[in-house]
């Protein structure tokens, strides 16, 4: 049976401007709680949130580590691929406000850490060697889409002027005019990808000078001989 929704908490490190401003840090976690420290009076009771999981990532990380993007996904990367290969579908939805880190986690940063979705990526192709070594037939295909002034875009598609509709049929949505792209190795899947997203629009806000100005939907359509799977990876647009 697949699990529900679950909701986990990032703390990024300190930017170069909190740096500079000699920001202190007001976030403290235990185990699966969040504390926010009041500021203006660090004796008052801290905020307290709970969530499925809590990952440190600052400098400091209280002693400890800072957890990076590989301890993300063998956290809960691999446990949703487990759900993918046994036919469910499942997202993985980064929010936050712009500049929380949510395109660096997702995607990483390119020759230097790689993205949950380039680690995923990865573990979907090794899945697929797997299977054929024992002679079970594996595809891959993926679509990359934009969401930008309520309009659907594909990424993939180089004739940019292709109206890409979302129809509803039957409490379902099916796209009409994307490209579905056939990958049949990690290289190929990532020449996709990174062609999809030099299409992205981008542009400045006082938090991020290269924040992206649209939600894009990264989706992994895996199919063997017993399932068939559909895995987005969301990064939505900083605000």
């Amino acid at each position: 049976m697949a699990d529900s929704i679950k909701i986990m908490v990032r703390v990024r490190p300190f930017n170069q401007r909190e740096k500079d401003l000699k920001s202190k840090c007001i976030v403290e976690m235990a185990g699966q709680q969040l504390r926010l420290i009041n500021p203006a009076d660090t004796n008052a009771e801290p905020r307290k949130f709970a969530f499925h999981r809590c990952y440190y990532s600052t400098d400091d990380a209280m002693g400890l580590p800072p957890v990076n993007n590989r301890d993300v996904f063998e956290d809960i990367g691999r446990e949703i691929l487990d759900q993918i290969y046994q036919g469910y579908n499942a997202t993985i939805f980064a929010y936050g406000q712009t500049g929380s880190g949510k395109s660096y986690s997702i995607e990483g940063i390119k020759d230097v850490e790689k993205g949950l979705l380039q680690m995923c990526l990865e573990a979907i192709f090794q899945k697929k060697e797997e299977n054929s070594k024992a002679g079970v037939a594996t595809s891959v295909k993926v679509t990359y889409l934009e969401i930008y002034n309520e309009k659907l875009r594909d990424l993939l598609n180089a004739d940019s002027n292709v109206e890409v509709k979302a129809i509803p049929i039957g409490g379902n949505v099916e796209l009409r005019n994307v490209k579905y792209v056939t990958v049949n190795s990690y290289a190929e899947v990532l020449k996709e990808f990174e062609f999809g997203k030099t299409n992205r629009v981008v542009g400045a806000t006082q938090m991020n000078k290269n924040s992206s100005r649209s939600h894009a939907i990264f989706t992994i359509y895996y199919k063997d001989k017993k399932y068939d799977s559909k895995f987005n990876i969301v990064d939505l647009a900083g605000s």
